[in-house]
Protein backbone atom coordinates (compact mmCIF):
# COMPACT_ATOMS: atom_id res chain seq x y z
CA UNK A 1 0.00 0.00 0.00
CA UNK A 2 2.93 2.00 0.88
CA UNK A 3 4.53 1.70 -2.20
CA UNK A 4 1.40 2.41 -4.00
CA UNK A 5 1.06 5.48 -2.23
CA UNK A 6 4.61 6.39 -2.97
CA UNK A 7 4.19 6.88 -6.48
CA UNK A 8 2.12 10.09 -5.76
CA UNK A 9 3.77 11.43 -3.14
CA UNK A 10 6.29 14.38 -3.69
CA UNK A 11 7.25 15.81 -1.07
CA UNK A 12 9.94 12.98 -0.39
CA UNK A 13 11.64 13.16 -3.77
CA UNK A 14 11.92 16.82 -3.59
CA UNK A 15 13.20 17.12 0.16
CA UNK A 16 16.16 14.63 -1.49
CA UNK A 17 16.91 17.28 -3.93
CA UNK A 18 16.94 20.10 -1.59
CA UNK A 19 19.63 18.13 0.42
CA UNK A 20 21.83 18.07 -3.03
CA UNK A 21 24.20 21.24 -3.36
CA UNK A 22 23.53 21.45 -7.05
CA UNK A 23 19.99 21.29 -7.06
CA UNK A 24 19.37 23.84 -3.72
CA UNK A 25 21.96 26.39 -5.11
CA UNK A 26 20.22 26.21 -8.57
CA UNK A 27 16.87 26.96 -7.37
CA UNK A 28 17.56 29.82 -5.42
CA UNK A 29 19.54 31.18 -8.20
CA UNK A 30 16.51 31.21 -10.15
CA UNK A 31 14.34 32.67 -7.48
CA UNK A 32 16.89 35.44 -7.68
CA UNK A 33 16.16 35.97 -11.30
CA UNK A 34 12.56 35.99 -10.86
CA UNK A 35 12.52 38.44 -8.09
CA UNK A 36 14.68 40.64 -10.26
CA UNK A 37 12.07 40.37 -13.00
CA UNK A 38 9.10 41.62 -10.15
CA UNK A 39 11.48 44.57 -9.28
CA UNK A 40 11.22 45.68 -12.60
CA UNK A 41 7.86 44.93 -13.18
CA UNK A 42 6.96 46.37 -9.71
CA UNK A 43 9.09 49.60 -10.25
CA UNK A 44 6.93 50.68 -13.39
CA UNK A 45 3.68 52.06 -10.91
CA UNK A 46 6.39 53.24 -8.67
CA UNK A 47 7.83 55.49 -11.95
CA UNK A 48 3.66 56.11 -13.29
CA UNK A 49 2.81 57.58 -9.60
CA UNK A 50 5.69 59.67 -10.29
CA UNK A 51 5.30 60.78 -13.30
CA UNK A 52 1.49 62.01 -12.05
CA UNK A 53 3.12 63.67 -9.10
CA UNK A 54 5.75 65.55 -11.79
CA UNK A 55 2.99 66.91 -14.25
CA UNK A 56 1.45 68.20 -10.88
CA UNK A 57 4.58 70.03 -10.17
CA UNK A 58 4.94 74.08 -11.27
CA UNK A 59 7.48 74.38 -14.72
CA UNK A 60 10.41 75.34 -12.03
CA UNK A 61 10.26 71.73 -10.51
CA UNK A 62 9.36 69.29 -13.10
CA UNK A 63 13.29 69.57 -13.66
CA UNK A 64 13.72 68.12 -10.50
CA UNK A 65 10.70 65.56 -11.05
CA UNK A 66 12.71 64.28 -14.24
CA UNK A 67 16.11 63.95 -12.71
CA UNK A 68 14.54 62.04 -9.60
CA UNK A 69 12.75 59.78 -12.20
CA UNK A 70 16.64 58.76 -13.48
CA UNK A 71 17.84 58.33 -10.78
CA UNK A 72 15.28 55.89 -9.41
CA UNK A 73 15.33 53.88 -12.92
CA UNK A 74 19.15 53.61 -12.23
CA UNK A 75 18.46 52.04 -8.90
CA UNK A 76 15.91 49.90 -10.40
CA UNK A 77 18.54 48.30 -12.83
CA UNK A 78 21.41 48.30 -9.76
CA UNK A 79 18.89 46.70 -7.83
CA UNK A 80 18.17 44.00 -11.07
CA UNK A 81 21.24 43.73 -11.97
CA UNK A 82 22.74 42.92 -8.58
CA UNK A 83 20.17 40.27 -8.15
CA UNK A 84 21.58 38.64 -11.88
CA UNK A 85 24.85 39.03 -11.23
CA UNK A 86 24.36 36.78 -7.59
CA UNK A 87 22.12 34.76 -8.94
CA UNK A 88 24.49 33.10 -11.26
CA UNK A 89 27.71 33.19 -8.35
CA UNK A 90 25.11 31.08 -6.24
CA UNK A 91 24.43 28.33 -9.48
CA UNK A 92 28.13 28.55 -10.53
CA UNK A 93 29.24 27.26 -6.75
CA UNK A 94 31.21 24.57 -6.69
CA UNK A 95 29.30 21.92 -4.99
CA UNK A 96 30.15 20.57 -1.68
CA UNK A 97 29.05 19.19 1.15
CA UNK A 98 28.56 21.93 3.21
CA UNK A 99 26.46 24.06 0.83
CA UNK A 100 24.14 26.39 3.11
CA UNK A 101 26.19 28.54 4.31
CA UNK A 102 28.16 29.75 1.36
CA UNK A 103 24.83 30.53 0.03
CA UNK A 104 23.82 32.24 2.81
CA UNK A 105 26.79 34.14 2.63
CA UNK A 106 26.57 35.74 -1.19
CA UNK A 107 22.80 35.81 0.19
CA UNK A 108 24.12 38.52 3.20
CA UNK A 109 26.03 40.48 0.51
CA UNK A 110 23.40 40.64 -1.93
CA UNK A 111 21.06 42.35 0.54
CA UNK A 112 23.28 44.78 1.49
CA UNK A 113 24.56 45.74 -2.19
CA UNK A 114 20.89 45.46 -3.25
CA UNK A 115 19.96 48.24 -0.42
CA UNK A 116 23.14 49.94 -0.67
CA UNK A 117 22.20 50.88 -4.92
CA UNK A 118 18.80 51.12 -4.38
CA UNK A 119 18.95 53.83 -1.13
CA UNK A 120 22.18 55.87 -2.37
CA UNK A 121 20.68 56.74 -5.95
CA UNK A 122 17.12 57.28 -4.46
CA UNK A 123 18.68 59.37 -2.09
CA UNK A 124 20.38 61.34 -4.62
CA UNK A 125 17.59 62.05 -6.80
CA UNK A 126 15.29 63.06 -3.72
CA UNK A 127 18.18 65.49 -2.82
CA UNK A 128 17.50 66.98 -6.42
CA UNK A 129 13.91 66.59 -6.56
CA UNK A 130 13.66 68.59 -3.34
CA UNK A 131 16.46 71.32 -4.57
CA UNK A 132 14.46 72.05 -7.78
CA UNK A 133 11.09 71.82 -6.15
CA UNK A 134 11.28 72.81 -2.30
CA UNK A 135 8.56 69.45 -1.47
CA UNK A 136 9.21 66.91 1.02
CA UNK A 137 10.90 64.01 -1.04
CA UNK A 138 7.65 61.70 0.11
CA UNK A 139 5.42 63.68 -2.22
CA UNK A 140 7.72 61.70 -4.78
CA UNK A 141 8.44 58.34 -3.31
CA UNK A 142 5.90 56.71 -2.40
CA UNK A 143 6.66 53.86 -0.16
CA UNK A 144 9.47 55.06 1.16
CA UNK A 145 12.41 52.63 1.58
CA UNK A 146 13.18 50.86 5.12
CA UNK A 147 15.41 53.23 7.31
CA UNK A 148 15.07 55.93 4.36
CA UNK A 149 16.85 59.73 6.24
CA UNK A 150 14.11 61.34 5.05
CA UNK A 151 14.72 65.17 6.36
CA UNK A 152 12.36 67.47 8.24
CA UNK A 153 12.65 70.59 6.11
CA UNK A 154 12.55 70.81 2.02
CA UNK A 155 14.74 73.10 1.54
CA UNK A 156 18.66 73.03 0.13
CA UNK A 157 20.12 71.94 3.33
CA UNK A 158 17.53 69.40 3.62
CA UNK A 159 18.65 68.35 -0.30
CA UNK A 160 22.08 68.19 1.01
CA UNK A 161 21.38 66.41 4.08
CA UNK A 162 19.31 63.73 2.52
CA UNK A 163 22.16 63.08 -0.05
CA UNK A 164 24.88 62.85 2.20
CA UNK A 165 22.98 60.55 4.63
CA UNK A 166 21.18 57.99 1.94
CA UNK A 167 25.08 57.35 0.80
CA UNK A 168 26.77 56.79 4.73
CA UNK A 169 23.19 54.09 4.97
CA UNK A 170 24.45 52.52 1.82
CA UNK A 171 28.08 52.68 3.18
CA UNK A 172 26.84 51.19 6.39
CA UNK A 173 24.62 48.40 5.23
CA UNK A 174 28.04 47.42 2.75
CA UNK A 175 30.19 46.87 5.84
CA UNK A 176 27.80 45.30 7.72
CA UNK A 177 26.41 42.34 5.63
CA UNK A 178 29.36 42.10 4.07
CA UNK A 179 30.73 41.25 7.81
CA UNK A 180 28.26 39.23 8.63
CA UNK A 181 29.38 36.84 4.92
CA UNK A 182 32.54 37.07 6.29
CA UNK A 183 32.17 35.30 9.20
CA UNK A 184 29.66 32.88 7.69
CA UNK A 185 32.42 32.06 5.14
CA UNK A 186 34.96 31.50 7.65
CA UNK A 187 32.77 29.39 9.91
CA UNK A 188 32.27 27.04 7.23
CA UNK A 189 36.00 27.01 6.80
CA UNK A 190 35.91 25.98 10.20
CA UNK A 191 33.40 23.07 9.47
CA UNK A 192 35.10 21.70 6.48
CA UNK A 193 38.17 22.27 8.40
CA UNK A 194 37.06 19.94 11.20
CA UNK A 195 35.21 17.76 8.43
CA UNK A 196 38.38 16.72 6.86
CA UNK A 197 40.09 16.56 10.75
CA UNK A 198 37.40 13.32 11.81
CA UNK A 199 37.91 11.81 8.52
CA UNK A 200 41.53 11.84 8.40
CA UNK A 201 42.86 9.84 11.02
CA UNK A 202 40.36 6.88 9.75
CA UNK A 203 41.55 6.95 6.26
CA UNK A 204 45.20 6.30 7.74
CA UNK A 205 43.87 3.46 10.19
CA UNK A 206 42.31 1.86 7.13
CA UNK A 207 45.23 2.19 5.13
CA UNK A 208 47.30 0.63 7.74
CA UNK A 209 44.77 -2.62 8.34
CA UNK A 210 45.20 -3.11 4.61
CA UNK A 211 48.73 -3.39 4.79
CA UNK A 212 48.77 -5.61 7.79
CA UNK A 213 46.16 -7.95 5.93
CA UNK A 214 48.53 -8.23 2.50
CA UNK A 215 51.73 -7.60 3.41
Amino acid sequence: MENKLGKYLFMGPFLQLLQRGEFFARMVGVMLQVLAALAVLGSLATIFKAGKVMFDLPASGIMGGIMYQLFYILAVYAVAHTLLIRAQDITNQKNEEFFALPIAAYLIRMIGEVYAAYVALTAIGGGIFVWFTGQPVGKIMNPVPFMFPVPKNPDFMGGIELIISGILLATASIIITYLLAELLTALNRVTSGRKNVSSGPRQISDHRSGQSRFG
